[in-house]
């Protein structure tokens, strides 16, 4: 993991056992409506960290059993109905928590610090926070899973979260990297824990998937990698060779 990462990931738990002592000291004061900011809250903050220390590894021959969609021109990947759920969960607690907030402050049911232009502006964003989650959950809903990704002959097709889709042909990507990339002129640092593709032509910039996928990091990587590297055997992602190389293991043998 990168500083940044473990930066983010020890401000977040940080917060989220903030949020847990609040969450306690509202039970021993008995404000119990301050519990649909505070637990929210302590489980949102949480999560992430939660996530990335009891997340395994697996191999490209365990990748088979995430094969959602196989023929028909392409090999589809998508989250799991666990995974999917979890994310859902996540969306509607930060949504609860956000709409909590906001409307005890606007009918004075809940006291907080606001003064000044405090007390207007942060009810109004937390109420748009939580209406772009509760948008995310009904495009989960409406597409049946909170991501995929499909390989095909022509190229990459991604989604996220019901929403961010990204299509890239093969041709249009020069390189396949996990270390994260930077704005030239802000020098701001993406996200890390992403899958990079670098793509061909001036002036484009880098275009990153999520990698978290159920097989694994190292899975996802390798088997984009594999095809991208092996135009040859693109053909495969049309029926169900991919899934008999997977199987067998012959992806890492591949790439040793």
């Amino acid at each position: 993991m990168t500083p940044l990462l473990i930066t983010a990931l020890a401000v977040g738990a940080a917060c989220g056992i903030f949020f847990a002592l609040l969450s306690a000291r509202a039970v021993v004061e008995g404000r119990w409506p301050y519990l649909l900011v505070y637990v929210p809250g302590a489980v949102v903050f949480a999560i992430p960290a939660i996530a990335q220390f009891t997340r395994g590894e697996r191999d490209c021959s365990a990748l088979r059993e995430f094969v959602a969609e196989r023929g028909g021109g392409q090999i589809r990947i998508q989250r799991d109905l666990r995974s999917t759920l979890r994310t859902v969960g996540f969306l509607l607690l930060l949504t609860v928590g956000c709409w909590a907030f906001s409307v005890g402050v606007w009918t004075d049911t809940l006291v907080f610090d606001l003064s000044g232009r405090r007390g207007h502006a942060i009810p109004a964003v937390t109420v748009v926070i939580g209406l772009i989650a509760v948008s995310m959950v009904v495009a989960i809903l409406v597409r049946g899973t909170s991501g995929w990704l499909a390989l095909s002959p022509a190229g990459i097709d991604s989604m996220e979260l019901g929403l961010t889709r990204h299509r890239i042909p093969w041709d249009d990507i020069d390189e396949l990297t996990l270390t994260p990339q930077q704005r030239k002129k802000r020098q701001q640092v993406y996200f890390p824990d992403r899958l990079w593709l670098i793509r061909s032509g001036v002036g484009k910039r880098p275009l990153s998937l999520s990698i978290n996928w159920p097989m694994g990091n190292r899975a996802a990587f390798w088997l984009i990698h594999f095809y991208l590297t092996h135009p040859e055997f693109r053909d495969e992602l049309a029926d169900d060779r991919v899934v008999d190389r997977i199987a067998a293991g012959r992806i890492l043998d591949e790439v040793a």
